[in-house]
């Protein structure tokens, strides 16, 4: 369960990065739609309900690997 909450924070990050940079690049403003700010809602209660799990992937990526393929077997 890390590894995935741990690839879904990767992705997450940065796809939330690319966009900032593209709006910045074209000199867009930031949050303008329902759709931006339903994805920042999001965001903020995935980190607020779950602080503990998301950054504890990435403080033992190992352990993560190795319960995952614990319970593939």
């Amino acid at each position: 369960a890390h590894l995935f909450q741990t690839l879904a924070v990767v992705s997450y990050s940065a796809g939330f990065i690319s966009i900032i940079y593209n709006k910045y690049a074209k000199g867009s403003h930031h949050f303008t739609t329902w759709h931006s700010w339903l994805g920042l809602l999001t965001a903020a209660c995935w980190y607020a309900n779950h602080p503990q799990q998301t950054f504890a992937s990435f403080a033992s990526p190992i352990s993560s690997l190795t319960s995952f393929s614990a319970t593939l077997n």
